[in-house]
């Protein structure tokens, strides 16, 4: 079985997990490359819409893949609109260009906070469908109920 190492091109076609990852966090990793459009919604919709028990964490390679995915994988994504020219307002001034030419580079950078982790944890241990309802902490503290 071949190994994709840390650093690899997302956009490879192989479908082939480390075999130092879990079957959780191998279908966590294939639904984040569904939403970076680098896996088949009909195999991640398998994946998303069954029930796993979830892990009380991840392993560490598991974190570090979904970070290198998500820091190669979202740019990319993000790029294949980015050739567009638009208008927006940026600190109340009318901007034109492309997002390079309208943002400052220092406001390029993307952050992926817990919460983007926690919601593909979500997403990979529960099925969207079920109808109990899900209460989901903010991060004020505040609880909304999710049905």
């Amino acid at each position: 079985m071949a190994e994709r190492a840390k650093g690899d091109n997302v956009s490879t076609p192989q479908e082939l997990a480390p075999p130092n990852v879990s079957r959780f966090e191998a279908s966590l990793l294939r639904i984040l490359r569904y939403f970076l459009h680098r896996y088949p919604a009909q195999q991640a919709a398998l994946l998303i819409y069954q029930a796993i028990p979830r892990p009380s964490c991840l392993r560490r390679t598991a974190v570090e893949l979904v970070q290198d995915t998500l820091a190669k994988g979202v740019p990319m994504w993000l790029a294949r609109g980015g050739w567009r020219r638009e208008r927006h307002l940026r600190h109340g001034q009318r901007v034109e260009g492309r997002l390079w030419e309208r943002t400052s580079p220092s406001e390029l950078g993307l952050t992926f906070s817990r919460q983007a982790l926690e919601l593909l944890m979500w997403l990979t241990a529960e099925n969207p469908n079920d109808k109990k309802t899900a209460v989901v902490e903010s991060p004020t503290g505040d609880t909304d109920a999710w049905g």
